[in-house]
């Protein structure tokens, strides 16, 4: 159905949708209690009314597709949109890789596994104010990759000729999630990345259980990207993609095993017209 109305040379239909909110189909997004509620997901004033209230009150701003993927795309200004909001969330980071194992075969074969690596932190995000479109300008969003999984440690055997320890090798970083931003002439605020976890430590022994036997220690977690600034009528946040989860691939005659890969980040745009 096509409105007879226009608003500003552009059909009503366009201007806002029917519903409390468009942002049910931005996954994970959860919602307080405020006499604000759905405040930046409306569009502006419109000057039309419905029983006495303007339309910006009653109805939700259209949006534009959610972009998923990691990567830069452009992005189409609906005809006659003249500014937009935008949110934005940063992949995830890559967890760190297990550690090493190490074998010592002098005497009593002696055994010590590495440690896990860390988590990788989940990403943060951002959601703007109002943003007018300037005159023929080309937009384009950047959607944060998540962060890589970090290699596990080369497991160490020690011969019976060998006096010291066998030690493992400490597990690589996962790498950081990638930020998700904008792009209108200059790089708009981003929701950051979060960081990759660290690399589990490698396992140590000595030759026939003697001395230092210590299985490696457990890499630390990756810390979760900054939410940046939002406005103060921002009622509700999107949910943010977890890290990398670490590995639990323990074996003593094979490396550490590697982490797991962090998740791109999401970005939307809502669109307004004034």
């Amino acid at each position: 159905m096509t409105f007879k109305f226009k608003f500003k040379g552009v059909n009503l239909n366009e201007v806002v949708q029917s519903g409390t909110t468009q942002f049910g189909n931005f996954s994970g997004l959860t919602y307080s209690d405020s006499v604000d509620a759905y405040a930046n997901s409306r569009p502006l004033p419109t000057g039309y009314q419905y029983n006495g209230t303007d339309l910006a009150n009653v109805a939700v701003a259209p949006v534009s597709q959610i972009y998923r993927s990691a990567g830069a795309y452009p992005v189409t200004v609906p005809t006659g949109a003249k500014a937009f909001r935008f949110i934005g969330v940063g992949g995830s980071g890559g967890s760190g890789g297990n550690g090493g194992p190490a074998t010592h075969e002098g005497g009593l074969d002696s055994t010590s596994m590495g440690g896990e690596g860390g988590d990788g932190g989940s990403g943060g995000w951002i959601a703007t104010d109002v943003v007018n479109i300037n005159n023929n300008e080309t937009i384009t969003v950047t959607v944060g990759a998540g962060g890589g999984a970090g290699p596990g440690g080369s497991r160490d055997v020690a011969p019976s000729s060998r006096s010291g320890a066998a030690e493992g090798v400490p597990g690589a970083p996962g790498g950081n999630g990638g930020a998700t931003f904008y792009t209108m002439g200059n790089n708009g605020p981003s929701g950051n990345g979060g960081n990759g976890g660290t690399g589990g430590s490698g396992g140590r022994t000595n030759s026939g259980q003697s001395g230092n036997v210590a299985g490696g220690a457990n890499g630390a977690n990756g810390n979760s990207g900054n939410a940046s600034s939002k406005p103060s009528d921002w009622t509700y946040a999107p949910s943010t993609p977890a890290g990398g989860n670490r590995s639990n691939y323990h074996y003593s005659n094979v490396p550490g095993g590697t982490g797991t890969s962090g998740t791109p980040g999401s970005a939307q745009f809502v669109w307004l017209y004034n």
